[in-house]
Formats: C-alpha cells, structure tokens, sequence
C-alpha cells in the first residue's frame, strides 16, 4: 500500500515536471518569434489579467486579448494565464507591432482595384469572399489590409477599418469609399451614417433575385423595422427595432432570375438581404435568408455612390468598374 501511494507521488511530480517544462518551452518558442515583443505590464494590487491588458492597450478589444491568452502568449514568471485569472503581480504580454502600436497590418501581397482617388478620397472595388476590415490586429487578409499597404495610412477613422467609411459583407462584393484624411473621415462617415445630413451619401446596390413567375413588381418601396434575432441574422420586428428603408426596380431579367437595382437609404445589417427575402425573393447564393445553393455567391453588389466630397463640396458619381450582370449572372 504504501509502496503503491509513493509510486503515484512520483508519478504526479514527474508529470508535473513535464507540464512546466512544456510551458517553458511554448513561452520561450513564442519569446523567439521575431514579430512579438515582450511587454511588462506592472501591477501590485488584485486585478484581472483582461483588465490589466485593456487598461494599458485600449486600443485592443477583448475579444483579441481572449486570443492572445490562448496563444500563451500572457504568462507571470513560468505560469501561462488566462484572461480571468486574479493575481497581484507584474504580467509579461508578447504582443505584435501592430497589437502595440494600434496599426493595422499592412499586406501588399494583393494591389487593391482603385476605381477612383484623389488626395482625400479613394473608392476601391471589394471582391466576393474577402471581409472589408480586419477583426483583430493579426489579421492580415481584409481589404482595408490591403488599402493600408496601398495608402500608406494607417491611423483614419477606427482603430481596424482603415478609413472605410462602408462596410459590406464578406459574401458581398463591389465599391468600399475610404478616406485617406483623418478631416475627410469625419465628413464623409457623417454623410455616410447620419440620415438627417444634407450631404447623404447615395448608394446602389445590383441583386439578382428567385423570380420564377416573374411576379416582382417593376418598382417597390421596402419600409420595415428590422431587429437582430441572432448572431448572425436579422429579422423582420412589429413595433420595435430598426427603421429600414430601401426601393429596388427591376432592370433585367436572365432566365428564371431577376436583376433589381436597390437604392439603400439606411445602412442596417443584412438590410436588403432580409428586405428582399421577407417578400418571397430571396437573393440568389444567399443561404442565410434563402436558400442553400451549390456553386453560387451571394448575388448582391454595391455598384454605385453618389457623395459630395468632403473637400471640394462638388457631388460625384463613382460606379464599379467590375460588370457584374454580364460576369456573374
């Protein structure tokens, strides 16, 4: 009996050993990682490890420091720590550049498609399957990545978007505005979000919507109140929620589809997505809404703006360059 507990005890320090040893090595593996630097953070009260990180990189979100604790890349002495862990001592963060700095990553990898660019303005075209701006700092595939490698700006507007001023889905392709001056930020994304402005920034859209029957009116006008039902999806609300307003027409029809031009007064989520499905037309690759359709994108494309420009005060009209009826329909 006795024999057997020490064989266990033995086994237990042994393990033990071994656990502290693989966290040495993952502390010292990331430690040699020549994009993370190594930042002390003081502290010497009770405190949160989230908190402590938040309070001297306000910049990051919470969510990217749950991220960066589970790389272990947030440790006191030997121990890795979690984003809940309570201590009273110093922490050591490794951090990237950008997480330090608060500076998008800049990816050149890809040339970003310019429609249109003065000194202020630059309306670039956003391809299907790619996010307008990055989630966190390590992320590095968005196309505000690639416009920051392009401009060379990094600090417009928000922290991660890069100076967009729109922002489309990832399944949804076509113009994304950025501004490349902090002063034409504040105007345009005015412009852009506040509907009471007298400079609103007009915008329409391309959907290629199920219309079998061809029962869809030449012209409708879609009023509703919108709310958030989940995560991930919007719906339809009675006497609560978001106003959404938006008129689509019928400018084509290709087989037992139709081709609509969707002008978007307000800008809530998934708004035309919702509005158009709610009323039996479903866009066409819209599985969140309609139905779940092999080999077909999301047929929705931000094809025109009408803004004035946040410098000149002169309205312009800028059109995607990318023929999306005759390449994707």
């Amino acid at each position: 009996m006795l024999k057997t507990k020490m064989k266990k005890k033995i086994q237990y320090i042994i393990l033990c050993q071994v656990f502290i040893f693989f966290i040495k090595y993952d502390i010292i593996k990331n430690m040699k990682n020549d994009n993370l630097k190594k930042i002390t953070i003081k502290n010497n009260k009770s405190s949160r490890v989230d908190s402590l990180i938040k309070k001297k990189f306000p910049h990051i979100s919470r969510s990217e420091i749950d991220l960066i604790c589970k790389l272990n890349r947030v440790y006191s002495h030997t121990r890795t720590l979690k984003k809940g862990d309570m201590l009273e001592s110093d922490i050591t963060v490794l951090l990237t550049d950008n997480q330090k700095s608060g500076t998008i990553f800049r990816n050149s990898s890809i040339k970003p498609n310019i429609v249109y660019e003065d000194d202020y303005i630059l309306f670039v075209e956003k391809p299907a399957s790619m996010p307008t701006v990055a989630n966190n700092f390590l992320d590095d595939d968005s196309l505000a990545n690639y416009v920051a490698s392009y401009t060379k700006i990094l600090n417009v507007g928000e922290t991660l978007n890069g100076g967009s001023i729109n922002r489309l889905d990832n399944e949804t392709s076509g113009l994304v505005l950025f501004a490349k001056t902090s002063e034409a930020y504040e105007t345009l994304y005015k412009n852009y979000h506040d509907a009471d402005s007298k400079a609103k920034v007009e915008k329409y859209y391309i959907a290629v919507v199920h219309n079998k029957k061809m029962s869809f009116p030449n012209y409708i006008a879609m009023e509703d109140n919108v709310k958030k039902s989940t995560n991930t999806k919007m719906s339809i609300a009675i006497n609560e929620g978001t106003h959404a307003f938006s008129e689509a027409s019928v400018i084509g029809y290709s087989g037992d589809y139709t081709i609509l031009l969707v002008r978007l007064f307000t800008g809530i989520r998934h708004q035309i997505r919702l509005q158009l499905s709610s009323r039996g037309f479903p866009i066409i690759g819209d599985s969140l809404y309609g139905e779940n359709e092999e080999n077909s994108r999301l047929m929705l494309h931000s094809y025109m703006m009408c803004i004035v420009h946040p410098v000149t005060n002169k309205k312009i009209t800028v059109a995607s360059n990318f023929d999306f009826v005759n390449n994707e329909v």
